[in-house]
């Protein structure tokens, strides 16, 4: 996976440590499991992911980490995959389709990956 070569490259702590600048690993995501964009799917696969994006971010200077992206209470439009007007603001732009990369406010195992770390 590129994102964790990257992480693991001891040049870009280096990089971070020689500018005096920290990390800010950004617009990072994963969809659902199955790809689904049903805010009741389960998002295993996606947590699994959070957590080894956070793990290997220990130890680094790290001003934060911009996961794509909280939705909160915004939901999909059923069937329709692409945002019209007058749909939910999610937080997938309007061009990709609607909840794929979103986590929710009911994303209770997501949240508690990304809490997780904060708290650390």
């Amino acid at each position: 996976m590129k994102q964790e070569e990257y992480n693991k490259n001891k040049s870009s702590k280096a990089l971070a440590k020689k500018r005096q600048k920290p990390m800010a690993p950004e617009e990072f995501g994963f969809p659902r499991d199955d790809e689904s964009y049903s805010p009741d799917a389960p998002a295993v696969c996606r947590d699994k992911f959070y957590a080894l994006m956070f793990e290997q971010m220990k130890g680094r200077i790290v001003a934060g980490c911009n996961f794509w992206g909280f939705a909160e209470t915004g939901r999909p439009a059923g069937e329709q995959k692409y945002w019209k007007k007058g749909d939910d603001f999610l937080a997938d732009p309007p061009m990709e389709e609607q909840g794929l990369n979103s986590v929710f406010d009911s994303d209770a195992s997501t949240r508690n990956v990304i809490e997780q770390f904060v708290n650390k």
